[in-house]
């Protein structure tokens, strides 16, 4: 009997454990920081592809908003909401000056952090 309560002891938490990681959220896009060769210069630019059926943009903030997002207004708020259907891309420029390091993106299925070395 007191090999069984010292087994569900551990059993439990397990189980909890387990089924944490099952239903952790996956996010709606993929994203990947890429610089290219302009006309002004090498600038820098974020490829977004929709992994859902279907996805809106709404925000994004680079730096924990210490870098100026280019396609958003003064107050952080896009000019367009983009919406992206599964494997539908969008490349989105983010400014000449940053040290791009975390963007959040808020969309219609959450907000998503993603960070680049």
């Amino acid at each position: 009997m007191k090999l069984r309560k010292i087994k569900n002891y551990f059993l439990l938490p397990l189980v909890a454990l387990l089924s944490t990681f099952s239903l952790a959220a996956q996010s709606p896009i993929e994203v990947e920081a890429f610089q290219e060769q302009t006309a002004m210069g090498v600038m820098p630019y974020l490829e977004v592809t929709a992994v859902a059926d279907q996805v809106t943009l709404y925000d994004m903030v680079l730096n924990r908003g210490n870098c100026p997002a280019p396609w958003a207004d003064y107050g952080g708020q896009l000019k367009k909401p983009r919406t992206l259907t599964y494997g539908e891309q969008t490349k989105l420029a983010t400014g000449g000056k940053c040290n791009l390091r975390e963007v959040l993106f808020k969309t219609s299925q959450g907000d998503w952090i993603f960070t680049f070395r």
